[in-house]
């Protein structure tokens, strides 16, 4: 063999995954709005930013700014995804009581 795979290209299944997702719409609407979200996302820290520097015009008051915009998400972050973890393990077993008595 010369490095040739035996995998037809007309029947493989992930052929074509990037073409096939883009053609549903739902997808495209997520995906543009995610970009959207995050392009004000950086806009609004970049504008915070700028606005402390001008406002101030000290480079250690724009990084207190920064500081300040970063540790809440890193904090709530975790405990978020603790508590994201613990609500999979939760609910599923709420629903098998549920079940069990109807």
């Amino acid at each position: 063999m010369t490095g040739e795979s035996n995998i037809n290209n007309d029947t493989h299944p992930l052929k074509n995954t990037f073409k096939t997702l883009i053609s549903i719409r739902n997808y495209r609407l997520l995906i543009s709005g995610q970009l959207v979200s995050l392009l004000g996302d950086g806009v609004q820290i970049l504008a915070l930013v700028w606005t402390m520097k001008v406002l101030t015009g000290s480079s250690v008051q724009m990084a207190f700014v920064l500081v300040a915009d970063t540790i809440p998400m890193i904090i709530f972050g975790i405990f978020s995804g603790i508590i994201i973890d613990r609500g999979n393990q939760i609910i599923p077993r709420t629903n098998r009581r549920m079940t069990k008595r109807g």
